[in-house]
């Protein structure tokens, strides 16, 4: 299957991505996926034709897309140029038993298309089985303009996922193995060649950071707090950002101090100085907390010492323990 069919807008890196895909994935479709034996051998036809026009009513985009937020102002916007234009780039679809066509590429045009109510909508058919549709839909959600750092980081994981044929969190579990043996900090031999070849392909053909730089700067999102994990996700803040305030362990506290970050837009510099004073305050507060819940063991102990050494016993000691007495005298009265 050519690359040339799934998008005309990919670059490079990702064209080198689906080119070792999909030349290696030329084999019988799932049982899942067949459509009737009719379908099948039109498939090459099907996939030859590229541009067709569908209606807007026999198209429905899949749960599982990876894009979760559309920002409403972009999404305006691209209904307006839609509307003045049209749509320069054909949706990406695939057929189903009961006439209809699922979504697998351009759910943002589909979703600009319903907004100014069009009726048809510029579509290439293509018969795909689901983890080919998946891995387009993972790389095309991966050229976003407005990608953020959670969002490329999830789908970068679910790529490799699929690549490695295992869970995301073995994926992540294999990762840092792999930077744990690279800095010789594991005798477990990990760096499997079959894999760290895929992984090494996969990172080599995105070309925008190493794995081990991927390990380093983004495997760290995922143990954020999930408020903070949610802000990310629907763009709301900056990954840089994300991790300074990371560092507030109260929820309410932590929570409070997110939405005046995101009303008011601090910046990271106004970020840092607003939770060094609370990491302070909150140091002082538990420091007095501390010597308060010291003073019971202190006073008992100086009061053993007292009666042990028999203070009273020596008139120049007595003296000086005189005028204390009286001091502790007077305080219990006043109270």
């Amino acid at each position: 299957m050519s690359k040339k069919l799934i998008t005309s807008s990919l670059s490079s890196g990702i064209d080198a991505l689906l080119e070792s895909n999909y030349n290696s994935s030329k084999k019988s479709k799932s049982a899942d996926n067949n459509l009737d034996s009719n379908q099948d051998s039109a498939d090459t036809k099907e996939n030859s034709q590229k541009l067709r026009t569908l209606s807007i009513e026999k198209i429905f985009p899949d749960k599982q897309q990876p894009r979760r937020y559309f920002d409403p102002e972009k999404l305006d916007k691209l209904a307006q140029s839609i509307q003045e234009q049209g749509i320069l780039e054909p949706l990406i679809v695939r057929p189903q038993k009961d006439d209809t066509y699922e979504l697998i590429c351009g759910n943002r045009r589909f979703k600009a298309a319903q907004k100014i109510g069009l009726k048809e909508v510029p579509v290439n058919v293509l018969v795909l089985d689901d983890n080919q549709v998946k891995e387009i839909r993972l790389i095309e959600n991966l050229q976003r303009e407005d990608l953020n750092a959670f969002e490329e980081t999830e789908g970068i994981l679910e790529l490799l996922a699929i690549k490695l044929e295992m869970p995301t969190d073995s994926v992540v579990s294999l990762l840092y193995k792999m930077a744990n043996e690279e800095k010789g900090n594991s005798n477990q031999n990990v760096l499997v060649k079959t894999k760290y070849q895929i992984i090494q392909n996969l990172f080599n053909a995105l070309g925008r950071f190493s794995w081990q730089s991927f390990v380093s700067s983004r495997l760290p999102l995922l143990k954020l707090f999930p408020d903070i994990q949610q802000a990310l996700r629907d763009g709301l803040i900056e990954y840089t950002k994300a991790k300074v305030i990371n560092k507030i362990k109260d929820q309410s506290q932590r929570v409070d101090f997110l939405e005046q970050v995101i009303s008011q837009n601090w910046s990271l510099r106004t970020i840092k100085e607003k939770i060094c004073a609370i990491q302070k305050a909150s140091a002082e507060s538990n420091q007095i907390s501390t010597e308060n819940s010291d003073y019971p063991k202190r006073v008992t102990s100086v009061l053993n010492q007292i009666k042990k050494m028999r203070l009273w016993s020596d008139p120049n000691k007595r003296s000086k323990l005189e005028p204390l007495i009286t001091q502790l005298e007077q305080l219990i009265a006043a109270n």
